[in-house]
C-alpha cells in the first residue's frame, strides 16, 4: 500500500475523491435551519428573494457583509437550494481534507506512513458521519457553550474551517498561506477575531517552530500580515456594532448575554460534565502531541480558554461575555480529535497488519462497504430532514402565506415561529431567534419582542391597545394565531383568511381603516 517513488502517494491521489465521500457522509440539514433564519436575511434581501427586503431586519447593520454578498451571488448563479447545499458540501469536504492535511504533520515519516494516513482518513470520515457524529457529540462537545465550527448547515461560522486550514498550513511551513486563511475566516465571521488573534500570537512563540525551521523573520511577517488586517477590521467592527453611548452598549450586551443567549455567554449555564470532558480530552491530546506544533498550540490555547472563563466567572462583564473569547474552543475541539486519531492510527495500522482476524483483501472490501453505507446515511439524512420539515406544524401556513402575500403586508407571528419569515419570504414583525447585533438595534428588537409578547400572553381585552399600536404605528397587517391558545381574541378587528390544525391567519387591515 506504500506508493512507489514514481507515483503520488495513495492518500494524495485519492484525496479529492475522499473529500467528496466525506462531504456526502457528513450530511446537512434542510433549509431553513435555525441560525439561517438570522444570518440569511441580509443576503437574501440583497438577492431580492421574494419580499424579504421589506422586512425591518433586512435594513439593520449587517456584521456578515462578506457572507451576505456571497449568498447573493450564490442565489443568482446557483439558485437558493443548490447554492446553499453545495456551498456547505464544499466546506465540509475542505474540512475532511484539512483533517488529513493536519495528520500529515503528526504522523511519523516511515514505511508505514501511507497506510497510517489511510487509517486516519477512514477514522476521520467515520467519526464525522451522521449518526456516529451525533453520538460522539453527546460525550465530547464540538466546542464550549454549545458552539461549533461546522454544525449541520451553511452559515458564517462554517468558514472557521479556514482557521484549521491555517494551522495545517503553518505546520507545513506555509506561513503566508496560514495568514491568508486566518484573515479570510475572520472576514466572514467577526466572532473569529479573538480566536484568530490568540492563535496567531501563540503559534509564533511555540518551541516547535525551531524544529520546523521557521525563523523569527518569517514568524513576524506572518503575525504582521494577520495583525495588519485584523486590527483595522476589529476597529471597524466595534465602530459599526456599538454606539457612542456606554449605557446603550451595556444594556444591550446585558440583555443579550443574560436573556437572549446565556447558553453561549454564561458559564453557569453550561453543562459541567461536558465542559470538563472538553478540557480533559483536550489536555490528553495536547500531551500526546507535546513535541509537535499542533499539540503545543493546543496546550497553550486551552489555558487561555480556561483563563477567560475564570475571568468572566470572577468579574462578570456582559461585553466580554458577548465577545465570548472561549469561542476558540470550536477550533480546539476538532484539533484535539485530529491529534488523538493521529496517535491511534499507527497502533490500528499495526494491529490490522499483524492480528487481523480477516484477510486484508476482505477487510478492504468491508471498508468500501462501510464508506458506501456512510455516504448513503448522509444522503438519506438530507432526505429525511426535508421530510421532517414538510411535517412541521408551521409548514402549511408558511406555504399559504408565500402564495397569499402581497407587497405592503407585514405579519405578526408567535415569537417561537422563526421559520415563517424565510420559508414564506415575507416581512415579519419580530421573532425570538432573529435579532440584530448592533447594540441600539438590539434594544429596538427587544422592544418589539415585548410588544409582540403582550399580544400573545395578555388577555384579549388588555392587549387590544397593544394590537392597535402594532397596526397603526408598525404597519402590521396580518396576525398568525396559534390554535393552542384558543379563539383569536381580536376577531372583531379583522378577518380570518386561513386556518389549519395549528394556526390561523387574520387580516387586520380593517382595523387600520377603522
Amino acid at each position: 500500500m506504500v506508493a512507489g517513488t514514481d507515483k503520488k502517494p495513495l492518500v494524495d491521489r485519492w484525496l479529492y475523491i475522499y473529500a467528496i465521500l466525506f462531504g456526502l457522509s457528513y450530511s446537512q440539514a434542510a433549509l431553513f435551519a435555525p441560525n439561517q433564519n438570522t444570518k440569511f436575511i441580509s443576503g437574501l434581501a440583497l438577492a431580492n428573494y421574494r419580499d424579504v427586503a421589506s422586512d425591518w431586519m433586512a435594513h439593520i447593520t449587517d456584521p456578515f457583509l462578506l457572507f451576505s454578498v456571497l449568498l447573493k451571488w450564490q442565489y443568482h448563479w446557483l439558485g437558493l437550494y443548490f447554492g446553499v447545499h453545495f456551498s456547505f458540501f464544499l466546506i465540509v469536504a475542505i474540512y475532511g481534507m484539512v483533517g488529513v492535511w493536519m495528520a500529515k504533520g503528526l504522523i511519523a515519516h516511515n514505511e508505514e506512513r501511507q497506510r497510517t494516513l489511510l487509517i486516519f482518513a477512514l477514522l476521520w470520515l467515520f467519526i464525522n458521519t451522521i449518526g456516529i457524529r451525533n453520538l460522539l457529540l453527546d460525550f465530547f462537545p464540538a466546542g464550549l457553550a454549545r458552539q461549533y465550527v461546522l454544525g449541520t448547515y451553511y452559515q458564517p461560522c462554517c468558514f472557521g474551517v479556514l482557521i484549521l486550514a491555517g494551522i495545517a498550513a503553518y505546520a507545513s511551513k506555509q506561513a503566508m498561506l496560514a495568514a491568508v486563511c486566518f484573515v479570510i475566516a475572520t472576514l466572514f465571521h467577526p466572532a473569529y477575531l479573538v480566536s484568530s488573534a490568540i492563535l496567531a500570537a501563540a503559534i509564533i512563540v511555540l518551541p516547535a517552530n525551531r524544529s520546523l525551521e521557521i525563523g523569527w523573520g518569517k514568524r513576524l511577517l506572518f503575525l504582521s500580515l494577520v495583525a495588519g488586517v485584523l486590527i483595522p477590521y476589529a476597529v471597524w467592527s466595534v465602530d459599526l456594532l456599538t454606539s457612542a453611548d456606554p449605557l446603550i452598549r451595556y444594556k444591550a450586551h446585558y440583555l443579550l448575554s443574560t436573556i437572549r443567549i446565556p447558553h453561549h455567554t454564561v458559564p453557569a449555564e453550561w453543562r459541567v460534565w461536558r465542559t470538563l470532558i472538553f478540557f480533559l480530552v483536550g489536555f490528553v491530546a495536547a500531551w500526546l502531541g507535546r513535541k509537535q506544533l499542533m499539540g503545543q498550540l493546543l496546550f497553550v490555547t486551552l489555558w487561555v480558554v480556561a483563563a477567560t472563563i475564570l475571568w468572566v466567572v470572577i468579574i462578570p462583564n456582559p461585553t466580554v461575555a458577548v465577545v465570548a473569547p472561549w469561542r476558540i474552543s470550536v477550533i480546539l475541539a476538532p484539533l484535539s480529535w485530529v491529534i488523538l486519531i493521529a496517535g491511534l492510527s499507527p497502533w490500528t495500522a499495526q494491529k490490522i497488519q499483524t492480528q487481523s482476524f480477516i484477510s486484508l483483501d476482505r477487510l478492504g472490501k468491508v471498508l468500501i462497504i462501510a464508506v458506501a453505507l456512510a455516504c448513503l446515511a448522509g444522503i438519506l439524512g438530507v432526505f429525511f430532514d426535508y421530510q421532517h420539515k414538510i411535517e412541521r406544524n408551521d409548514y402549511p401556513i408558511s406555504r399559504f402565506i408565500a402564495n397569499y402575500h402581497k407587497p405592503g403586508n407585514q405579519y405578526l407571528v408567535p415569537l417561537d415561529q422563526m421559520d415563517i419569515r424565510l420559508e414564506a419570504g415575507v416581512p415579519v414583525f419580530a421573532t425570538w431567534k432573529s435579532h440584530p447585533t448592533k447594540d441600539s438595534e438590539f434594544l429596538e428588537w427587544y422592544k418589539r419582542i415585548e410588544t409582540a409578547r403582550a399580544i400573545y400572553e395578555k388577555r384579549g381585552d388588555r392587549a387590544k391597545s397593544d394590537m392597535l399600536v402594532l397596526i397603526e404605528n408598525h404597519s402590521v397587517t396580518h396576525v398568525v394565531w396559534p390554535i393552542s391558545k384558543g379563539d383569536f381574541p381580536f376577531s372583531q378587528m379583522g378577518q380570518q383568511v386561513y386556518r389549519d390544525t395549528y394556526f390561523s391567519l387574520w387580516d387586520m387591515r380593517r382595523a387600520s381603516r377603522g
